[in-house]
């Protein structure tokens, strides 16, 4: 499955995309005649989110929990259709934006207020970006006919580590490519390749030890004859979701009292203050009452 989209709306999560599928079979009564199948299906879907927005940033990861392939009986009765079904794993984010008002302090006047405060810990956009990096690799070593056509071709990528560093997060993995290839008379060639990448994508600022979100995906593999050897080619395209982490002192409960009786005998009816540099109203008010 590639391209798949998604967009946030109220209690629902549209999908969109599309599936590649290929397959190898043998037809009936011919088992030395290995056959190939290959289309694109569109992916379409909706997921049910309660409390769900549209102001929501999706952040979406997925993988192919199940798939299972049928073979089925066409409307002439003839077993010539396929029955595919596909069970995806979604691990899902929603982030949203908001401004909110904290109560930060607070006093009595005819009562004495007492506070108690809980520090907390909240995560807020940094940035977003994205990159491309491209591999290549020559394969000398792989001797195949000379009249052999790719006929599949797939791969998958393996994070080895990221670091962030003054200029913006340092990746170190590989790409993994695998292709299906068939000569002249039908015989099929497997050829496997890894290719590592070491990629800096750009992104200044970031805090050492802020919480990234990292996702990397495949743009394209290929693998072609060039000179006494064949060359396989890939991209990798990643998109980086940072978020600074702040801690803040929350008022968690206020509890109120009837102030203390001797307090209240040596409390003076009128104060006069001359006002400092620094004074707020509030202060004043908090002190004096």
């Amino acid at each position: 499955i590639s391209e798949l989209e998604f967009k946030a709306v109220d209690e629902k999560i549209f999908m969109k995309g599309e599936m590649k599928v290929f397959l190898l079979y043998e037809a009936d009564n011919d088992a030395d005649n290995t056959k190939v199948f290959a289309t694109t299906i569109p992916v379409n879907g909706i997921l049910e989110c309660q409390g769900c927005r549209s102001s929501f940033v999706p952040e979406i990861r997925y993988q192919i929990k199940e798939e299972q392939v049928e073979v089925q009986d066409d409307f002439d009765g003839e077993a010539r259709a396929l029955s595919l079904e596909i069970v995806l794993d979604l691990y899902i984010k929603l982030y949203e934006e908001m401004k909110l008002q904290i109560i930060d302090d607070c006093y009595g006047i005819g009562k004495d207020a007492e506070m108690k405060r809980k520090k907390m810990e909240y995560k807020s956009s940094l940035l977003r970006c994205a990159g491309k990096c491209k591999v290549q690799e020559v394969l000398n070593d792989t001797i195949l006919p000379e009249n052999c056509i790719v006929i599949h071709g797939q791969g998958s990528i393996q994070k080895e580590s990221e670091e962030v560093t003054a200029k913006g997060v340092d990746i170190l993995g590989a790409l993994f490519t695998e292709f299906l290839l068939t000569d002249m008379d039908g015989k099929l060639y497997r050829v496997k390749n890894s290719m590592p990448f070491h990629y800096l994508l750009e992104a200044s600022d970031i805090p050492t030890g802020s919480p990234l979100g990292m996702e990397m995906k495949i743009e394209n593999v290929s693998l072609s004859k060039t000179g006494d050897g064949w060359e396989t080619k890939g991209a990798v395209i990643f998109e980086l979701v940072a978020f600074k982490t702040k801690e803040e002192e929350f008022i968690e409960e206020i509890i109120l009292s009837e102030p203390d009786a001797d307090s209240l005998k040596k409390a003076p009816c009128m104060v006069g203050y001359i006002v400092k540099a620094e004074d707020t109203l509030w202060s004043v008010g908090k002190k004096y009452g």
